[in-house]
């Protein structure tokens, strides 16, 4: 799929190539201790659904070892907030959310 391709192009030249994190070794594997990466793709295009699949991908996080998967990059390429200040509502809600079930230490948000 597109979505992917543009997605590990992009990781590869910014994340990895130019070291913006000093965790990730390559588009498959990061973390502390080394793990791999997913990039599940999610059509949800409201809130809602969003939500949803942010928590689906948290309970499988909790499921496997850090070693198997250390890091998930959610694609939502049909979801829009409509503005940045939007966006920053939402991201806000789900860091609060983790922070209040004290997940914080184990899951990281990065946007």
């Amino acid at each position: 799929e597109q979505v992917l391709a543009t997605t590990h192009a992009w990781v590869k030249a910014v994340i990895v190539d130019m070291k913006v994190c000093p965790f990730s070794h390559s588009v498959d594997k990061a973390g502390l201790p080394q793990g791999g990466v997913t990039y599940p793709i999610t059509r949800a295009s409201s809130v809602e659904q969003l939500y949803q699949a942010f928590w689906e991908q948290v309970g499988e996080l909790d499921r496997v070892d850090e070693r198997e998967v250390a890091t998930v990059l959610l694609l939502a390429p049909e979801f829009t907030s409509g503005s940045a200040e939007g966006f920053d509502a939402f991201a806000d809600s789900l860091n609060e959310a983790l922070t209040s079930l004290k997940l914080e230490e184990k899951l990281q948000l990065v946007f």
